[in-house]
């Protein structure tokens, strides 16, 4: 399996961030299919999403054709859903299962408006939170964390970056990390990061990674 560093941005990057976090908003990992060995992983993940839309539409008065609108970030609606998780699982899912997928759904959903502002304001502190949250959140809840992205994200944190999380469909993949600092000191910051990470795992040597900052179009004045 091949695990790249991935890219660590300027503060200023908003589209190359907040495109991630909006992809959470409808799951569409939920309609993807992922090769190699961890497909079945990946799958099972996505798929208890798909579940809980089931389960949803058996019992609210109008089915909603995806998760994301059934709930509508309404606290109400996702405590009717959490009422509604068979105490016997549903197909593959235990009850467990469908509450900690239901879990980070929610959680994760509820970053994205935050993550939007914290971008619009320039807020370091506020994005390095979100990350971290979503970090743990993915690992704990969601399940889809390998040693080393979790190596890759500790490392970017520990050699200064001010915001970092994995990215992808999970079960390996690449990291973002985040700086306010200018171009040059970003590339230092990325030649620190490569460099703990690979006293964490040596056998990466192949990782690699870039700088980037957003597009004059990208930029929000």
């Amino acid at each position: 399996m091949t695990i790249k560093v991935g890219f660590l941005a300027l503060l200023d990057d908003v589209a190359a961030i907040a495109k991630l976090a909006a992809a959470q908003v409808d799951d569409i990992a939920a309609h993807a299919a992922k090769a190699g060995g961890v497909r079945d992983r990946y799958n099972r993940a996505s798929l208890a999403t798909r579940a809980l839309l089931a389960i949803w539409n058996a019992h609210a008065a109008t089915p909603a054709p995806t998760l994301a609108s059934a709930l509508a970030g309404n606290a109400e609606r996702t405590d009717h859903l959490r009422r509604w998780l068979p105490a016997q699982g549903h197909d593959q899912f235990s009850q467990a299962d469908l509450a900690r997928r239901l879990d980070h759904f929610v959680r994760e959903n509820a970053r994205v408006p935050r993550a939007l502002a914290a971008f619009e304001s320039a807020d370091a502190t506020a994005l390095g939170e979100l990350a971290r949250a979503s970090q743990e959140d993915a690992d704990w809840l969601l399940g889809n964390q390998v040693p080393r992205t979790r190596e890759l994200v500790r490392a970017a944190i520990v050699t200064g970056a001010r915001a970092a999380s994995s990215f992808g469909a999970g079960f390996g993949g690449s990291a973002w990390a985040l700086t306010d600092a200018g171009p040059d000191e970003a590339e230092r910051l990325l030649a620190a990061w490569r460099r703990a990470y690979l006293r964490a795992c040596p056998d990466m040597a192949g990782a690699e990674g870039f700088v980037t900052g957003a597009e004059a179009g990208l930029s929000r004045r």
